[in-house]
């Protein structure tokens, strides 16, 4: 089961404006660590009736911010703010009532505020819901039910449904049985990194009796399970080892895995160990010790096993990313619409985020939804940018290959236009990588005068000229963006670039407000 995963201060703007405001003063003060104000802030208008504010008042009990932990007086507040809809206050009442936690433990009212916030398509109250149909309780045993509201949060990409799908589908459990549909629901879960589904397609392309016989991609579904330190998958994978099925025979690494499953507890395991060692030398067990001493997991190797289900979530790689950058106090973020076209999930700095306004003809999107104002971007005044012109280039290029944290690179303005004389662009040497595109283009005194949109594609130039171009690269111009921004009542700011600062200086003030787009599709 799921506990509280929303734990966070949600601020919405599509309130009114009175209420906004006020809901911001208190979101002012709570990134402050004034919990006292913020409380005292929201309490107001949750007393009026505000389901935002009331669902804050619920996450300061819950959590003990600014005023003692109270369980009673969450549920209070998240009954408030649920009873207008509100879907994270439901999910949060359906954990309460399911633990007993500041309330009697009663199921039956656990169904029945899961159903309320999965009826709305919140994912974990689908997970959470199907799970007590699953179990029966609070409701009788429905394994059709189970199902359906499994396949609501699978079809979302979460990875704990697919797989209880997998095992269900595998079973004919609530559904026919259905082998084509287990492998496919275990293969979603399998590729988002869920050690359990990557097991059981192992076994399934070892057995050979749904698919192929495949030792092949047995090994590499073992293999990735192994890693996270799935004993049953690292038993497996020293037997294949062994045996050399789908992979050269290797007797230090099938030790290795064999003794790694072993000290988990693994029967079958310590048997291969003893017939491993009467064809091993001393030399070759000692190497395969040693790497057992050594070894560590790629990720938490401490995840409860399930039947059908898994208590906690695991991260999801995105599909895509991107750079951005905090246009406005109010959260404002600018980008690529490129970045974020057909984009089902976003994320920008790690939260939650969506497009509220965009321009396909200039390539520019506008996010909201970030609650983050330690520091904004601020557009240059007065003079346009010449030739010549230092620029920096700030962003998240090259995502896992360069490494994770802000890139900035240098260079000068090439051009005022683009390709074929384009009067929106600035050409630019400054280098440009995939997952640059929507960062900032700074001058050097670190304000904005463009957004970072492509690089020219040095290999189709070579083809059509025989030569590869250099520093081809391009930037959407100030004076376009801020009409953009203009358009959409984007309150930002500028300042003159009079004095010119450190390249130090500019990487440390874009650090602050340059974040990462990260896409699920």
């Amino acid at each position: 089961m799921r506990i509280l995963v929303t734990t966070i201060i949600v601020f919405f703007l599509c309130i009114a404006p009175t209420a906004a405001a006020d809901i911001k003063k208190g979101l002012e003060a709570y990134n402050r660590g004034d919990f006292k104000t913020a409380f005292q802030q929201w309490k107001s208008l949750a007393e009026r009736g505000n389901s935002v504010a009331q669902y804050n008042l619920g996450l300061f009990f819950s959590n003990g911010n600014g005023v003692p932990e109270d369980y009673a007086k969450a549920v209070y507040w998240y009954e408030k703010a649920a009873e207008q809809g509100d879907s994270a206050s439901q999910y949060n009442l359906g954990v309460f009532y399911e633990r007993g936690i500041g309330v009697p433990e009663d199921y039956a009212k656990a169904v029945y505020w899961y159903k309320k916030a999965a009826e709305q398509g919140f994912l974990s109250s689908q997970f959470n819901l199907a799970t007590l149909y699953y179990h029966g309780k609070g409701v009788p045993v429905d394994y059709a039910k189970a199902v359906y509201w499994y396949e609501k949060a699978g079809e979302q990409g979460d990875s704990d449904a697919q797989f209880s799908l997998g095992a269900m589908y595998f079973t004919g459990t609530g559904v026919p049985e259905d082998y084509a549909k287990a492998v496919y629901w275990y293969k979603k879960a399998a590729e988002q990194g869920d050690s359990d589904a990557q097991f059981g397609l192992g076994t399934i392309y070892s057995a050979g009796t749904i698919v192929p016989e495949d030792f092949t991609k047995a090994v590499y579904w073992y293999k990735k399970a192994a890693e996270q330190g799935n004993s049953d998958a690292q038993y497996s994978l020293g037997y294949l080892y062994a045996n050399g099925f789908g992979i050269a025979e290797d007797y230090v690494f099938a030790y290795m895995w064999a003794n790694l499953a072993f000290d988990k507890g693994s029967k079958p395991a310590k048997k291969l160990k003893i017939d491993l060692e009467t064809v091993m030398t001393t030399s070759q067990i000692a190497d395969a010790q040693r790497l057992s001493r050594e070894w560590e997991p790629t990720q938490s190797s401490e995840l409860p096993k399930r039947a059908v289900t898994v208590p906690t979530r695991k991260q999801i790689l995105p599909d895509a990313t991107g750079s951005s950058f905090v246009v406005s106090s109010n959260g404002d973020v600018l980008t690529n619409r490129h970045v974020v076209v057909g984009c089902n999930k976003l994320r920008v700095g790690g939260q939650e985020t969506k497009v509220v306004a965009q321009d396909p003809n200039n390539d520019l999107a506008l996010l909201r939804g970030v609650n983050t104002t330690n520091s904004i971007a601020y557009f240059r005044e007065g003079r346009g940018a010449r030739v010549g012109d230092k620029v920096s280039v700030a962003g998240y290029p090259l995502r896992g290959i360069l490494g994770d944290s802000l890139n900035v690179g240098f260079g000068n303005i090439s051009s005022l236009t683009g390709i074929r004389n384009d009067s929106r662009l600035f050409q630019i040497s400054a280098p440009v990588n995939p997952g640059n595109s929507g960062g900032p283009l700074l001058d050097d005194s670190g304000n904005i005068i463009g957004v970072v949109t492509s690089k020219l594609n040095a290999l189709f130039v070579a083809n059509e000229i025989g030569d590869i171009p250099q520093g081809a690269n391009f930037a959407i111009k100030s004076s376009i963006v801020r009409i953009f921004l203009d358009l959409n009542n984007v309150e930002y700011e500028t300042a003159r670039s009079s004095n010119p600062k450190t390249t130090t200086k500019i990487a440390d003030e874009a650090q602050q407000y340059t974040l990462l787009v990260e896409c699920w599709k």
